[in-house]
């Protein structure tokens, strides 16, 4: 059975989902329950990308319910993220990512189609295999100490070359 929530925020007015629940204790309820996959997309109105893709995502509920999948579908407006029990960690709206066991996956294909979003929510709802698009997050040391072990590499290499510049030079 798919569970949509709508999360919204104060400064709006749409009309939702007709299966859609609106609380953020609802969600937060089905967010700490681990055996819940959750699809989730983080908004905000004045932004024109969100504007542009939130039709995309009404689409994408409709299907899902359709198609009668043990899911959990939920668009949540940014200014809710503070009262999620756990929170994704969002960069920039809109946001999409899929919550299983505690983690957070985001959605890191190129391509924002309903085609796409169905097939990043998969076939198999029972196979463990990710056919999921999104990645696990690094943390910013993980991304630092890669860079600074490139960075350490190339200084190497740029002194090496000037040691064989100046070699050459004496003969």
């Amino acid at each position: 059975m798919v569970k949509i929530f709508h999360i919204k925020g104060t400064d709006e007015d749409y009309t939702s989902h007709p299966n859609s629940c609106g609380n953020v204790d609802q969600l937060n309820n089905y967010m700490n329950d681990n055996n819940n996959k959750i699809f989730m997309v983080v908004y905000r109105p004045s932004c024109p990308a969100c504007q542009n893709f939130i039709p995309t995502w009404e689409q994408f509920e409709n299907k899902c319910d359709k198609q009668k999948k043990n899911i959990v579908i939920a668009r949540v407006h940014s200014s809710n993220v503070p009262k999620l029990d756990i929170k994704p960690k969002v960069e920039f709206v809109p946001h999409i990512t899929k919550m299983q066991d505690n983690n957070f996956y985001d959605y890191d294909r190129d391509s924002r189609t309903i085609t796409d979003l169905m097939e990043w929510v998969g076939d198999d709802e029972d196979d463990e295999i990710s056919y999921f698009g999104g990645k696990k997050r690094k943390s910013k040391k993980s991304r630092k100490s890669k860079k600074s072990k490139k960075s350490k590499k190339s200084k190497r290499k740029s002194k090496r070359k000037f040691k064989k510049s100046k070699k050459h030079r004496r003969k």
